[in-house]
């Protein structure tokens, strides 16, 4: 049933689950959460007596409940939900039917938002991933209607002025990633000129904001060749970023070492990088255009930089910059002895289900101010790794 007309991204209206063809389960490791309704209403399911016998032990009330967020699905010794048949797929969507779900678990990886009238889905799922591989252009944002709104959606949210002044201001600065004509590193330098002057704006009123939005993108910044020093020192960040990241996301932890023990493994990691970019750069070739559409997608998919998070702009603008940092660093070292490109899915999805599902803006402008790399010229150490 049709709920009016969204924006979205082009590939969301043909999206479909992999199911048990997914090689890392979106439950693996994921807390996932219930509403009060939502509980109850698995509490009174019918369903056979196995399934019954593990829902039962699968159903936890959280310490803190509230309705919105009432109870979790409880995870085997393995990390992956008790409900997971042997084949991948899920025993209470396959023996019950889909209208039996929690609305994460049908919904996921859609992210729908009645509210402002948006709809996307998260880069954590590797399906989304290889649409977005497979584009050969930018991604584009289209209107339309859905037929998946979640049946807990909230109706609340900022007017509709509010609503498209701040979607305009967030399609603007997606624009200027998207802009395929100038280098990566360019780009994400007039990210950071525009935020500033948004931050401006914002400051001074609805005037000024209306001048930033018809306001023409920054000049290109000029981005010098980084020298060995500056790559050094962007790789003792990327270590310690990665550490800390590792303790956090057990998907991440395997990518991230590997790329790790790889360029500290020899006495010049600086030359262990470059040949492994100038590899990577010949094994991948889509590379960019799949990580401007990766980063377009992320970018739409929290609403940068309106996350909701309670970071400043400057934070938003840090997280951006260290979760390109992140990829470009895991595929460069999980890639330097592989062939297949494909193999980038995987690394990708594992990044962004700590990017996308736990509080990485929050770790990454922590980690950066602990680092003195939160400034616009020691974050260009960063983008240009």
């Amino acid at each position: 049933m049709d709920q009016g007309v969204y924006l979205m991204p082009e590939y969301y209206p043909g999206f479909s689950c992999k199911m048990g063809a997914c090689r890392a389960s979106c439950c693996e490791g994921w807390r996932v959460t219930l509403s009060l309704e939502e509980y109850f209403k698995m509490l009174g399911l019918f369903c056979p007596p196995e399934l019954r016998s593990e829902l039962d032990v699968a159903l936890r009330v959280l310490d803190d409940p509230d309705p919105a967020r009432y109870a979790a699905l409880s995870h085997r010794y393995d990390g992956n939900c008790r409900l997971r048949l042997p084949d991948g797929r899920c025993a209470l969507h396959a023996q019950v039917g889909e209208w039996s779900l929690p609305d994460v678990c049908r919904l996921y990886p859609r992210s729908v938002h009645p509210e402002i009238a948006e709809c996307s889905c998260a880069g954590s799922c590797e399906a989304v991933l290889e649409r977005l591989w497979a584009l050969d252009h930018p991604l584009r944002f289209v209107r339309g209607p859905i037929k998946d709104e979640p049946a807990h959606a909230s109706a609340s949210g900022s007017s509709t002025w509010g609503v498209y002044r701040e979607q305009e201001i967030r399609m603007k600065l997606i624009g200027l990633v998207e802009n395929t004509s100038v280098a990566m590193p360019i780009r994400m330098g007039q990210v950071s000129l525009s935020m500033r002057a948004l931050k401006d704006a914002l400051s001074q009123g609805d005037g000024a904001v209306d001048q930033y939005l018809s306001s023409p993108a920054p000049a290109a910044p000029y981005l010098p060749q980084p020298s060995a020093e500056d790559l050094s020192r962007g790789l003792e960040a990327m270590e310690a970023i990665l550490s800390r990241l590792d303790q956090r996301s057990h998907s991440l932890r395997d990518f991230g070492q590997a790329a790790l023990d790889f360029f500290t493994s020899g006495p010049s990691p600086i030359e262990r990088y470059r040949s492994a970019c100038a590899h990577f750069d010949r094994v991948a070739p889509r590379w960019p255009l799949w990580l401007t559409n990766m980063l377009a997608n992320h970018m739409f998919f929290t609403r940068f930089p309106f996350a909701d998070n309670g970071e400043s702009l400057e934070d938003e603008l840090t997280a951006l910059c260290v979760a390109y940092t992140l990829l470009r660093f895991l595929g460069v070292g999980w890639m330097h002895d592989k062939e297949d490109p494909s193999c980038l899915v995987d690394v990708a999805a594992a990044a962004f289900r700590m990017i996308d599902h736990s509080p990485f803006h929050r770790y990454a402008a922590a980690i950066t101010h602990g680092l003195s790399c939160d400034t616009p010229e020691k974050l260009y150490t960063l983008v240009c790794l």
